[in-house]
């Protein structure tokens, strides 16, 4: 009981940090235009750096996008070559494992040379 009316307390004051934050920019915006500018003008800086703030963060998803694809090709492409690398590992151990087993087999090797 007690917890939940902590959490509520801090949401309260999220939400409320929030707004005084919202609000502390939308006067520092008022204060930074000029003071004799009609409020048509005020609005349409207001809205014309909204809408500059709003293309570039645009162009970076649309970049972080594009980042990401070329990145994940150069990983795909490099994870198989590391794949082939292991595999021929693999084959060329199997080989030797073979080439000895048939060689105790037909009693040439030592029998103590391990696999």
């Amino acid at each position: 009981r007690l917890m939940k009316r902590h959490r509520l307390r801090m949401c309260f004051t999220i939400r409320c940090w929030r707004r005084a934050y919202a609000a502390g920019v939308v006067r520092d915006f008022l204060r930074a235009t000029n003071k004799g500018a009609k409020l048509q003008r005020v609005v349409m800086t207001y809205t014309e750096r909204v809408v500059l703030g709003q293309s570039l963060i645009r162009q970076y998803v649309e970049s972080r996008r594009a980042r990401m694809k070329i990145l994940d090709s150069i990983y795909v492409q490099l994870e198989g070559i590391i794949i082939e690398e292991e595999r021929r590992r693999i084959v060329q151990r199997v080989h030797e494992i073979r080439n000895l087993l048939r060689a105790r087999l037909e009693g040439k090797a030592d029998s103590r040379t391990s696999l």
